[in-house]
């Protein structure tokens, strides 16, 4: 409700709206990775994590989102940097362990969330500075030629 109403009164067009949405739930995911991986014990740090996070998420997409701009390949640019997130956040909690299997799955599932949702944020902001030609992106080869 307080959505809506802080929407109405600021005169926010749908697309500031959902940019703010998408931010909020992306910044939750982001939250709720980190406080899964630091407190995989008890339901307090991703509690904090997800208020923290949503709150910092809505931030990023009410604030600056809005305000960039993306070209053609910066849709490739962002999904390339959050698979990227999510494979580092896949094998990040594996570090100085044997075996993948002696890694908590809480914290392999929390490592997931933060990788991923993280990377996905920074790329956002970052594909508006960098410009990447749509020739050296390869997932945009590979598209076209299937």
């Amino acid at each position: 409700m307080a959505g809506i109403l802080l929407a109405q009164a600021t005169n926010a067009t749908d697309r500031q709206s959902g940019l703010a949405a998408l931010g909020g739930a992306d910044g939750l995911a982001a939250g709720l990775g980190f406080g899964l991986l630091l407190d995989d014990q008890d339901s307090r740090g991703a509690r904090i994590g997800m208020v923290a996070g949503g709150a910092a998420g809505l931030a990023v997409g009410a604030a600056l989102w809005p305000r960039i701009t993306l070209d053609d390949s910066d849709p490739y640019l962002i999904g390339g940097l959050t698979a990227l997130g999510l494979w580092n956040g896949v094998w990040l909690p594996a570090l100085g362990h044997a075996k993948l299997s002696e890694v908590s799955t809480t914290k392999q599932r929390g490592a997931l969330l933060a990788g991923g949702a993280s990377a996905s944020l920074a790329a956002t902001g970052l594909a508006s500075f960098l410009r990447v030609d749509k020739d050296l992106m390869a997932m945009r080869s590979l598209w076209t030629s299937c």
